[in-house]
C-alpha cells in the first residue's frame, strides 16, 4: 500500500541499520552508535506518515505510534547534531 516513491528511503534505512560503518558506528561507540539509526527509523516513519496517516504504520506496530516516533526522534534530536543529522541522511540520498 506505500507508495512507490517512498520504497527507496525504507529501503535506504534497511540498508543504514545493517552497515558496519554508519555516521555514529555501533562498533566504536556502543549502544549511542545506535542513536542514528533511530532518529533515521523516525524520519522515514514520519515520511510514510505524511503520505498515508499513522494509521497504516499503526496496523503494522502498536498503539500510539505517532506518540512512540516523536519522543524518540525528540530525545535522538536531542543528541544528534545538524552536521550529524545531515551526513545520516545523505548516507542513504534523502
Amino acid at each position: 500500500d506505500i507508495d512507490k516513491s517512498l520504497k527507496l528511503p525504507i529501503c535506504g534505512a534497511i540498508a543504514y541499520y545493517v552497515t558496519p560503518d554508519d555516521v555514529i558506528p555501533e562498533n566504536v561507540y556502543g549502544p549511542y552508535g545506535y542513536i542514528d539509526d533511530i532518529y533515521l527509523s523516525c524520519h522515514v516513519l514520519k515520511l510514510v506518515a505524511s503520505e498515508h496517516g499513522y494509521e497504516i504504520i499503526q496496523e503494522n506496530s502498536f498503539p500510539n505510534i505517532e506518540e512512540v516516533i516523536n519522543k524518540c526522534e525528540s530525545k535522538s534530536l536531542e543528541i544528534l547534531n545538524d552536521e550529524q543529522i545531515k551526513s545520516i541522511l545523505d548516507y542513504i540520498g534523502l
